[in-house]
């Protein structure tokens, strides 16, 4: 009795870490975000979320070789659920890493949720970084289209245009 009440003690505190973590890098806080996000790798080290949000709050900090290692465990956990998938490609797109199997992971996530803004921005900018312009612009558009964020389709309306740029330069 005395475990499972330590169990859900455990599960208790690493939800309110998590929802912790999750709120302060919603605010760009990566210097506040990165404790509570290394507790919640030490509580949930199965869990790539938990690795998603180190990774994410290192790379704000401008800690990219450690980003990427975060993000070398997130993506060896192996996710299946949309929110991690996206993030994983996400921060794998800024840090311009692993961009291949970042593809893979944005497809997944556009399977689950397939009209998600978020979902079509990232892989135009993993598309974008492979070279694959005409692609990348087409998800971008998809991704304006949506507008569940104004501000993001002005930056994928903006990132269109640079990338209509660089592929007509190319010629």
């Amino acid at each position: 009795m005395k475990t499972n009440k330590t169990k859900n003690n455990l599960t208790e505190n690493a939800d309110e870490i998590r929802q912790k973590t999750m709120q302060i890098l919603a605010g760009d806080q990566f210097t506040s975000a990165l404790p509570y996000a290394q507790q919640w790798t030490k509580l949930c080290p199965r869990e790539s979320m938990s690795w998603t949000a180190l990774s994410i709050a290192l790379y704000g900090l401008n800690r990219h070789a450690e980003a990427r290692k975060a993000l070398d465990k997130a993506i060896l956990v192996n996710s299946t659920d949309w929110l991690s998938l996206s993030r994983m490609a996400g921060i794998a797109s800024f840090l311009k890493y692993r961009l291949p199997e970042a593809e893979q992971l944005i497809r997944s996530a556009l399977r689950l949720q397939p009209d998600a803004q978020t979902n079509w921005y990232v892989l135009g900018r993993i598309l974008n970084e492979q070279g694959k312009y005409i692609e990348a612009m087409l998800c971008l558009s998809r991704a304006a289209e949506i507008n569940e964020n104004p501000s993001m389709s002005e930056l994928c309306r903006d990132m269109i245009f640079e990338i209509g740029i660089t592929d007509y330069s190319r010629n």
